[in-house]
């Protein structure tokens, strides 16, 4: 009787604790996509800029967004992993690998050293940010019981 006590339990608890961990994924994803959408947001508000420098700011502040979202990305992969949740685990890997893409392009665009081709480069990708800020979206519906 002990033995099917604490297998309950056991059992009971362990289940838990991998809600638990699921939970925590989908919160990191929140967290991902609130840090997305600042960041294009401040990406978008390049195009009314007049100067360079004002531009380069814009940029440098939503590369500091996207690198709190890798952060995050690296934390919702861990939770994914401890709940076994593939879906999860391989969605959270491939936003974070875009993630770096999309820092990468933000350093592009701040180096040029012509407002108008920073702009444009911006532009250019305003596409791929949607298509990974809806991304992120639908990886958050990801790892529910």
């Amino acid at each position: 009787m002990k033995r099917i006590l604490f297998l309950t339990l056991f059992l009971f608890l362990n289940s838990y604790i991998l809600r638990a961990e699921c939970f925590d994924y989908r919160g990191e994803m929140s967290k991902i996509e609130n840090y997305v959408t600042s960041g294009i947001k401040s990406l978008k508000k390049v195009r009314k800029t007049t100067k360079l420098e004002q531009a380069q700011q814009l940029i440098d502040k939503a590369a500091l967004q996207f690198e709190e979202a890798m952060s995050a990305s690296v934390l919702a992969r861990e939770f994914a992993q401890e709940c076994s949740c593939g879906q999860g685990y391989s969605s959270a890997i491939v936003i974070h690998n875009a993630l770096n893409d999309l820092l990468m392009l933000c350093q592009k665009a701040a180096d040029t050293g012509s407002l108008e081709v920073t702009k444009g480069m911006l532009k250019a990708n305003e596409t791929f940010t949607e298509q990974l800020l809806n991304a992120i979206t639908e990886s958050t519906s990801y790892c529910i019981e």
